[in-house]
């Protein structure tokens, strides 16, 4: 996990790494996935923000991004502290962040 959270702290947003370095990973994983269903997947979870109430940050935008993907794969780093839970969306050839999403796991709690 030590080499997942050195990379985290590379290619994150800066408006972002504060919150998601706010306190220990307790999970990341670093992984290749099909971006069209990645996007199926979180059409879903948008949808389902409407009924629980959650907000998730960088949702529409990255929305847009992958359904412009041509690649076959997209790399992802995700992961969750004590607040946080994201996924970085990754460009594999050059290994910059293009997208992110974060959702503050505490409902009640609104990400600016």
């Amino acid at each position: 996990m030590k080499n997942e959270f050195i990379l985290s702290e590379v290619i994150l947003p800066e408006d972002i790494k504060g919150k998601i370095l706010s306190s220990e990973l307790s999970f990341s994983k670093f992984y290749a996935r099909n971006p069209r269903d990645e996007l199926r997947e979180l059409i879903i979870h948008l949808k389902n923000t409407e009924i629980s109430g959650l907000v998730i940050l960088g949702g529409k935008e990255s929305i847009e991004v992958l359904q412009n993907i041509q690649d076959e794969l997209i790399d992802i780093f995700a992961g969750k502290n004590s607040s946080y839970f994201f996924k970085i969306y990754i460009n594999k050839n050059s290994n910059d962040a293009i997208s992110f999403i974060m959702i503050d796991r505490d409902k009640g709690n609104i990400i600016n």
